[in-house]
């Protein structure tokens, strides 16, 4: 795993959550975070205005954020985290780190499909 992947994503943050080293049972669970950040980069890929950007937050952030941290998505956990504080404050900067959040989508999921193959082998 690159530098930049191990920024994105701790492969051994869901192994201590869990307590387990179930290769099978993470395997399953990274896939399925995987699949609801497909899902909400489309919904993101439709927010336009900063009334859908307060909405989207108040919508998806509390349990992405929450389910990005247990699975070790450190920069995208961090990120939903700002967006979560300052979704009332300036909305230049609410809309910036909403697009650094758009940004961190796909290289988090490659990063964690990288890890999907390793536990594969």
């Amino acid at each position: 795993m690159s530098s930049q992947s191990s920024a994105l994503f701790d492969k051994n943050t869901l192994k201590k959550e869990l307590y387990v080293d179930d290769k099978s049972l993470i395997c399953k669970l990274l896939e399925e975070f995987n699949r609801q950040l497909q899902e909400v980069d489309k919904l993101a890929s439709c927010v336009d205005t900063e009334d859908d950007i307060r909405s989207f937050i108040a919508q998806h952030t509390h349990r992405l954020k929450a389910s990005s941290q247990a699975i070790g998505a450190r920069q995208l956990a961090k990120c939903l985290l700002k967006l979560d504080e300052d979704s009332s404050s300036n909305p230049g900067e609410m809309r910036a780190v909403f697009r650094v959040f758009q940004l961190l989508i796909i290289p988090t999921q490659k990063a964690i499909a990288a890890e999907i193959a390793n536990l594969k082998g």
